[in-house]
């Protein structure tokens, strides 16, 4: 079986490293059709797929639509804005975003302010336009000829409903030619913040059962052509071990050899763009507890959001790391897991690192009232994780350490919940069911069922 995975940047890889080699020890052989932009984000990555590059199991082929596509791609960012306004899209205050965005042109500001506009994004019909449109744009030649050329089996593009992507364009022309097609949506958020479908792949696929709902109610993708999968991002993080002792660790990062820490998980710049104020005010809390003033802070900032911790100095504050770091090397997501294990909780506002919080069962704290341009009610997503039940919730500073005493006391109450969650969100055919073995499973039927 040859497959063919389009991602419109190479650093979605890491989304699908389980399944990439999974299908390479399985005998197939994938052709990956992407952008390299050697970026700091993408660092580890091609190191992944080396091994089956030298087996002649995996071949890159780089490529780059976008520039060429720039009509079809408004366009189909258009319809993603669109979506929004909806009746009952749980993201709704994402619009607001949208008509005050420097991104948007203020064409579609001026176009989505107006009454007549927004009464008619209300109807199913109008929104269903822009799939019929869709369906009127013809295949680009030159995708074609590459389909034709490379007679792949099976057509897989991650990214999709997300703003500016090109592999749209591989998916259609893909059905054009009727060959199987497959859309894995990337990550937990995306269905609800991101753009949206305006073609049906034979087959959606969705981590759980809470994103094959979202998929129906939000972007009407049809029961039939959705599949769940689990979460093939966390595979590699269910096979780690510590491999230091906690004193080693905790030097190694800036900490007393002896000290007990909780973990602060920092979020991106679209939920909290600085968020050096809230564990300032997480340690005072802290410093005011007598049984919990000898505490220390390790701050991992969020990936894509260090700049706000390039100068920053605090008592028992420490940031670790740095600077930009993906877990993607070997090196640095065991770094990752040993922060996260040897941590006696963790706090936070909202990003996919509580996720990985919950498959070590560690405790989680979040403080409402630090969520600010999230606006709970506002940024969908987090639904899943106060629906989970897993995570403690308060509402000032003060009520959030106040649990962090209990949780070390010995009185957490939510780790059957937090076990329950990874479960039924991140692993929902078993802890122990590797989820990249069953995309490849998966893979294979729907190459059978087209």
């Amino acid at each position: 079986m040859k497959v063919m995975l389009v991602l419109t940047t190479f650093a979605y890889l890491r989304y699908f490293e389980s399944m990439v080699s999974d299908l390479a020890k399985a005998g197939h052989e994938i052709v990956i059709v992407t952008r390299i932009r050697h970026s700091m984000r993408e660092i580890g990555l091609m190191d992944k797929l080396d091994p089956y590059i030298s087996q002649g199991k995996v071949r890159i082929i780089e490529e780059n639509l976008l520039l060429r596509i720039q009509n079809r791609i408004a366009f189909r960012n258009l319809a993603g804005y669109a979506n929004y306004f909806r009746p009952g899209h749980p993201s709704y205050g994402i619009r607001n975003r949208l008509l005050t965005s420097n991104t948007v042109s203020s064409i579609i500001k001026f176009l989505f302010n107006t009454r007549p506009v927004l009464g008619l994004l209300k109807h199913k019909w109008v929104r269903d336009q822009f799939k019929v449109i869709e369906s009127k744009i013809p295949p680009i030649s030159a995708v074609k000829d590459m389909l034709t050329q490379l007679e792949p089996d099976v057509v897989i593009a991650a990214g999709f409903i997300l703003l500016d992507c090109w592999d749209v364009e591989y998916i259609k022309a893909a059905k054009a030619m009727h060959i199987p097609t497959i859309v894995p949506i990337l990550s937990w958020d995306n269905l609800l913040i991101k753009g949206t479908f305006t073609m049906t792949p034979d087959m959606v696929l969705v981590w759980n059962k809470g994103l094959a709902e979202e998929a129906m109610l939000v972007h009407d993708i049809p029961s039939d052509n959705l599949q769940i999968s689990g979460a093939p991002v966390f595979d590699y993080f269910f096979d780690l071990k510590p491999k230091l002792e906690k004193s080693s660790f905790q030097l190694s990062v800036g900490l007393p050899a002896d000290a007990q820490y909780l973990l602060y998980l920092g979020s991106g710049v679209s939920i909290v763009a600085d968020e050096t104020e809230n564990v300032i005010k997480i340690v005072e809390a802290l410093q005011s507890n007598p049984k919990l003033s000898n505490i220390y802070l390790l701050v991992r900032p969020h990936p894509y959001n260090a700049e706000a911790w390039k100068d920053f100095h605090a008592d028992h504050i420490h940031v670790w790391p740095g600077e930009l770091m993906m877990p993607i090397t070997d090196a640095a997501r065991q770094e990752f897991f040993h922060a996260l294990y040897f941590s006696e909780a963790v706090m936070g506002v909202n990003t996919s690192a509580m996720l990985e919080s919950a498959i070590l069962d560690k405790p989680c704290v979040t403080i409402l009232s630090t969520h600010g341009q999230s606006q709970l009610k506002e940024i969908g997503h987090f639904h899943h994780l106060l629906e989970g039940d897993f995570l403690y919730t308060a509402d000032n500073f003060e009520e959030a350490i106040e649990q962090v005493q209990v949780i070390l006391e010995g009185g957490d109450s939510k780790s059957e919940n937090r076990r329950n969650f990874v479960g039924e969100f991140i692993r929902p055919f078993g802890i122990d069911f590797r989820v990249g073995s069953h995309l490849v499973h998966l893979v294979e039927n729907v190459i059978k069922r087209v």
